[in-house]
């Protein structure tokens, strides 16, 4: 019997928004490569930058301009530096606080009470959308 590589799965889905070599970018496709995989990405403006391997590839850090420009809109607030913002979307089933010291977003879908899990990136957020069969097609 042949010894089968075991493969992690990738880290990043088609439609993910990522940063490589410059350019906030989109992931087109997912190829094998070896044991980890390749991304076929295109720059936010449609130049493509082809084949790129997952190490060469960054998350993109969600900032507040980014969830206003999404749809989500701020209700409540405490503290500047060090406090936190409560954001809601009308068409999703979950809020998010965004800890304005360490840039970290917990997200409850329990107004808030609880926190479900804490993420950082927008690729996160975008698989929190597909996972909830929601649209994940984000805006930059």
């Amino acid at each position: 019997m042949a010894h089968k590589e075991f493969r992690k799965p990738p880290r990043y889905m088609v439609g993910d928004i990522v940063y490589s070599h410059g350019f906030i970018c989109i992931v087109c496709s997912i190829y094998p490569f070896n044991i980890d995989y390749s991304y076929d990405l295109k720059v936010i403006d449609g130049q493509s930058l082809g084949k790129i391997c997952q190490n060469d590839i960054m998350h993109v850090h969600i900032w507040e301009e980014f969830l206003k420009k999404n749809g989500w809109t701020c209700y409540r607030s405490e503290g500047e530096c060090f406090g936190h913002r409560w954001y809601k979307h009308q068409e999703y089933p979950f809020t998010l606080r965004y800890n304005n010291f360490l840039g970290i977003i917990e997200v409850s879908f329990n107004d808030g009470k609880d926190d479900t899990v804490m993420i950082k990136c927008v690729d996160e957020l975008q698989h929190i959308l597909f996972g909830l069969q929601l649209d994940s097609n984000l805006k930059i």
